[in-house]
């Protein structure tokens, strides 16, 4: 599910790129976490994107466990300035991380093609674990 919700969100952030000329979304500069998240949701709520798909379930529930039931924006977007196409410019650079390892292998991270790996496979990947 939580994968599922990353490819919702790579999704529709490809859609603003398309619909921005190709100009990644430019996220004030945002002191408070809350007004970051604000940005996040208003910004893809067009896209078909609600908070729940901003939340990895496993994450919710231990959020919930702890006696936290605010939402909250488990995916943070990468950071790219207002170049057109600097998006897709580099392969590895990611446009989503989970904010938590909640799935053991580290936080989920999804690239610019869509796809969706672990912080642990990408550095035995690239050749930094073994």
């Amino acid at each position: 599910i939580c994968a599922s919700r990353m490819r919702s969100i790579h999704t529709a952030l490809n859609v603003y790129l398309q619909d921005n000329k190709n100009i990644w979304p430019q996220a004030p500069d945002i002191k408070q976490e809350q007004q970051w998240e604000d940005f996040w949701l208003k910004t893809l709520a067009p896209f078909g994107i609600t908070k729940k798909t901003w939340q990895c379930p496993t994450i919710q529930a231990l959020v919930q466990r702890g006696g936290d039931n605010a939402t909250k924006v488990h995916y943070a977007p990468g950071t790219f300035d207002d170049t057109p196409g600097i998006a897709h410019r580099w392969p590895t650079q990611p446009w989503l991380i989970e904010r938590a390892d909640a799935h053991g292998q580290g936080p989920l991270i999804c690239f610019p093609d869509g796809s969706i790996k672990p912080l642990r496979r990408v550095l035995y990947e690239q050749g930094l674990i073994h």
